[in-house]
């Protein structure tokens, strides 16, 4: 319910790559009211005009949207991404986009 973001970064293979990998495992608790967004880096790293990353701008459309829905705010960030880096024609982008935004409702 604020516009708090806590950024979780960890270190690991990638998905489906290595036969056996290992995972660092985390536990997070969550209260009523919090949100979270899970996504691969083609969100973050998609470029600009000028060869920007997404990620910062990411950062801010996060904070100034946490009064919208889960839903309302996959599509708010699906069109600023598309208007952030599909540009001059540019019909997709360079990597797979993927995110899922999950609201915690109830505890």
């Amino acid at each position: 319910n604020t516009s708090e973001i806590i950024e979780l970064h960890s270190k690991g293979t990638i998905l489906g790559v290595m036969h056996e990998p290992k995972y660092h495992e985390r536990e997070l608790y969550f209260n009523e009211g919090d949100r979270f967004l899970l996504y691969t880096d083609g969100l973050t790293e998609a470029v600009n005009d000028e060869g920007v990353q997404f990620e910062k701008t990411l950062m801010e459309l996060l904070k100034e949207s946490c009064h919208l829905n889960s839903e309302e705010l996959s599509c708010y960030l699906i069109e600023k991404l598309k208007e952030f880096a599909l540009y001059e024609g540019k019909s997709s982008f360079n990597d797979d986009v993927a995110f899922v935004v999950v609201d915690i409702n109830e505890i």
